[in-house]
């Protein structure tokens, strides 16, 4: 159970991080 709540949180983290690079290059490009 524990290894599951971890892997989540580390998938949600790596999404979150990955979009906010998006935005940031989006920012940049304008």
């Amino acid at each position: 159970m524990t290894m599951t709540i971890l892997m989540a949180v580390v998938l949600l983290g790596a999404v979150g991080f990955l979009a906010y690079l998006a935005l940031d290059a989006v920012r940049k490009a304008e």
